[in-house]
Protein backbone atom coordinates (compact mmCIF):
# COMPACT_ATOMS: atom_id res chain seq x y z
CA UNK A 1 0.00 0.00 0.00
CA UNK A 2 2.82 2.41 0.84
CA UNK A 3 3.83 2.17 -2.86
CA UNK A 4 0.81 3.24 -4.17
CA UNK A 5 0.71 6.14 -1.77
CA UNK A 6 4.24 6.71 -3.36
CA UNK A 7 3.27 6.30 -6.50
CA UNK A 8 0.12 8.99 -5.64
CA UNK A 9 2.38 11.31 -4.11
CA UNK A 10 5.13 11.30 -6.53
CA UNK A 11 2.16 11.78 -9.48
CA UNK A 12 0.82 14.64 -7.09
CA UNK A 13 4.23 16.61 -6.82
CA UNK A 14 4.96 16.31 -10.76
CA UNK A 15 1.00 17.61 -11.37
CA UNK A 16 2.08 21.02 -9.20
CA UNK A 17 5.32 20.72 -10.41
CA UNK A 18 4.14 21.34 -14.17
CA UNK A 19 1.40 23.89 -12.91
CA UNK A 20 3.60 25.81 -11.43
CA UNK A 21 6.40 25.73 -14.38
CA UNK A 22 9.05 24.02 -12.76
CA UNK A 23 9.51 21.58 -15.56
CA UNK A 24 8.07 21.20 -19.06
CA UNK A 25 5.34 19.15 -20.17
CA UNK A 26 7.68 16.69 -21.81
CA UNK A 27 9.27 16.57 -18.09
CA UNK A 28 5.69 16.08 -16.97
CA UNK A 29 4.81 13.35 -19.35
CA UNK A 30 8.24 11.49 -18.87
CA UNK A 31 7.46 11.55 -14.94
CA UNK A 32 3.79 9.85 -15.85
CA UNK A 33 5.23 7.56 -18.39
CA UNK A 34 7.62 6.05 -15.13
CA UNK A 35 4.77 6.16 -13.08
CA UNK A 36 2.33 4.19 -14.91
CA UNK A 37 5.36 1.34 -15.54
CA UNK A 38 6.08 1.22 -11.93
CA UNK A 39 2.19 1.18 -11.63
CA UNK A 40 2.32 -1.81 -13.97
CA UNK A 41 4.94 -3.83 -12.10
CA UNK A 42 3.82 -3.39 -8.87
CA UNK A 43 0.54 -5.27 -10.86
CA UNK A 44 2.00 -8.09 -12.05
CA UNK A 45 4.07 -8.88 -8.87
CA UNK A 46 1.17 -8.69 -6.83
CA UNK A 47 -0.73 -11.04 -9.47
CA UNK A 48 2.47 -13.82 -9.24
CA UNK A 49 2.32 -13.43 -5.41
CA UNK A 50 -1.32 -14.22 -6.15
CA UNK A 51 -0.72 -16.70 -8.24
CA UNK A 52 2.54 -18.57 -6.40
CA UNK A 53 -0.13 -18.57 -3.49
CA UNK A 54 -2.71 -20.35 -5.13
CA UNK A 55 -0.90 -23.11 -6.48
CA UNK A 56 0.67 -23.38 -2.74
CA UNK A 57 -2.96 -23.67 -1.59
CA UNK A 58 -3.96 -26.32 -4.35
CA UNK A 59 -0.66 -28.26 -3.32
CA UNK A 60 -1.23 -28.57 -0.06
CA UNK A 61 -5.36 -29.48 -0.07
CA UNK A 62 -4.28 -32.05 -2.48
CA UNK A 63 -1.77 -33.68 0.07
Amino acid sequence: MSNRSSLFAQRTAAQRAYAEKRITQKQYEDVLTAIERQEKLRQEQQSNTLKKVHMATKRLLKA
